[in-house]
């Protein structure tokens, strides 16, 4: 979802934690996890590097800007682990041995 730092504090009546997506170069807005402090590392739920930059607090005065940035409903403060990665469908491959040309063969005889 794409919304402003305004519009979301307004919605959750809680504090919006500004960050900085690491791999995408992006920024995100989420909650803010209680202890955390800026430029502390944080994850989404995929597992992708935060670092959080700013936060608008809710009792603060509106930003002055009105940018729209992704949000996120999940942030963690220590990495999730990986998920198993889905296996490959093998395919049968079978080969009639009658079909096969060995006239390019050389031989030794």
């Amino acid at each position: 979802m794409l919304t402003t730092v305004n519009k979301l504090r307004e919605k959750t009546q809680q504090d919006v934690g500004v960050y900085h997506h690491v791999d995408g170069c992006y920024t995100l807005l989420g909650p803010v996890p209680e202890g955390i402090e800026l430029g502390t590392p944080a994850y989404s739920a995929d597992g992708a590097t935060l670092l959080l930059r700013g936060i608008a607090h809710a009792d603060s005065p509106s930003a002055a800007y009105e940018l729209r940035f992704k949000t996120t409903d999940v942030i963690l403060l220590t990495k999730p682990e990986p998920k198993a990665p889905k296996k490959a469908k093998k395919k049968a491959v079978e080969q009639d041995m009658t079909d096969v040309d060995d006239t390019d063969v050389d031989s030794m005889t």
